[in-house]
């Protein structure tokens, strides 16, 4: 063999090696059970809870599993428990190999979703697991469930042996494989993989641990917009170092035509058509959808809320440090919420900044007004709640 030719040989080979180099790192990447976007929640997945909570609870499941049907009450007691603050995504892992109705019963469930009655048929099948687990004829078996549901049963069999529902099941099987999973069930909290508690009490830590490091996102109009109507209103109270923030300025208000108001960056929230200062005094919040939180007003208003800090809308910020802190108080008592209480029909809130001995706190919680009531769906004696046009003030206009 030629020089020239022996050298061509060595750099084929040495590319060949860096591939397989490649492609060996890969694998291993894969295997080690880093989820990418594997354990990010999308738009084909089954979801409970609230879709909008900062922490995610993925379980990938057989279910002719039975160690997967013991840990269902577990999965409803959490949501139970929750459901409010997280949200819970099933996923299918059938163990065809040991379980040779895994996959037919993740076909009957996705041909049930397909009706919208995914959530159903997963009860229903973990609830009846040894009467089809080990049947030769489990699809007709299962075609009688998704009568029961009151599901179409033409279209149940025809979704059950779509391809669409085939390939679903597959591409969560890949995931599952991504993730370097073994084993039913398996559990992935924030994008982590979790060994599985042995009781509901260690399963509750480890959510409720979750939880509390978990930033919540922020609400934005479009979370709000299907949301129930009510009208209510709260009194509300801001102190930063003893001093009463005035929130009765123009800016503050929901006045359209205050020229003062026109040169505010936040305008487009001052007319925010869910939550609102209702008078001029800026002492009474109005609120107009369900799941109005106190971080979702101060947003309104330009200013950002958490539990660490309060920033205005000229962009001061007050931290909680070693001799000053944030508190947040509902009707006397400390709250440790934050932005994330949902205000509440004649709450009275204080939020305060500062160093605050026991005589400073009892003056602010008492310089919270008692007027919420005025307008309140459940003081109709003060007066029916008035129309759109008189928000602002309670003028002339305004029902006493």
């Amino acid at each position: 063999m030629s020089a020239k030719n022996n050298k061509t040989l060595w750099i084929v080979v040495a590319i060949l090696g860096v591939l397989t180099l490649l492609f060996v790192l890969s694998r291993q990447e894969r295997k080690g059970g880093d989820s990418g976007d594997t354990a990010k929640v999308s738009a084909d997945d089954w979801v409970k809870g609230d879709g909008r909570a900062g922490v995610t609870l993925i379980e990938y499941s057989d279910f002719q599993c039975p160690a997967c049907a013991s840990y269902e009450p577990v999965i409803k007691e959490l949501m139970d428990k929750f459901g409010q603050q997280m949200k819970f995504v099933y996923r299918h892992f059938p163990l065809t190999q040991i379980h040779r109705n895994a996959l037919p019963a993740a076909r009957a469930a996705e041909a049930a979703g397909k009706q919208e009655k995914f959530w159903e048929m997963h009860d229903l099948l973990f609830d009846k697991q040894g009467l089809w687990s080990n049947e030769s004829d489990a699809a007709q078996i299962f075609v009688e469930y998704a009568k029961s549901l009151g599901l179409d049963e033409k279209k149940f069999k025809q979704d059950y042996d779509s391809r669409e529902v085939r390939d679903r099941i597959q591409t969560q099987l890949a995931g599952a494989s991504a993730l370097g999973l073994n084993g039913t069930p398996s559990f992935i909290l924030n994008g982590k993989k979790i060994s599985n508690p042995r009781t509901l009490a260690d399963f509750q830590a480890l959510i409720a641990s979750a939880i509390k490091d978990t930033p919540p996102p922020a609400l934005n109009p479009d979370d709000l917009a299907n949301a129930p109507d009510v009208h209510e209103h709260a009194d509300f109270a801001l102190f930063i170092n003893g001093q009463k923030f005035d929130l009765s300025k123009a800016k503050y208000q929901p006045d359209k035509n205050d020229e003062e108001n026109s040169d505010h960056d936040h305008d487009s929230h001052l007319h925010d058509p869910y939550v609102h200062l209702h008078d001029k005094k800026g002492q009474l919040i109005h609120k107009h959808k369900t799941g109005v939180t106190l971080g979702y007003f101060f947003q309104t208003i330009g200013f950002e809320f958490t539990e660490k800090c309060l920033a205005t809308d000229t962009k001061e910020e007050y931290c909680t440090n070693d001799t000053q802190s944030l508190k947040f108080f509902v009707n006397g008592v400390r709250d440790t919420r934050y932005d994330q209480y949902e205000i509440k029909d004649l709450d009275r809130i204080l939020v305060s900044y500062g160093p605050l001995t026991d005589a400073e706190l009892q003056a602010q919680l008492k310089a919270v007004t008692d007027e919420a009531c005025i307008y309140s769906e459940k003081c109709p004696k003060r007066g029916e709640a008035p129309t759109e046009q008189c928000i602002g003030g309670l003028g002339s206009d305004c029902e006493q």
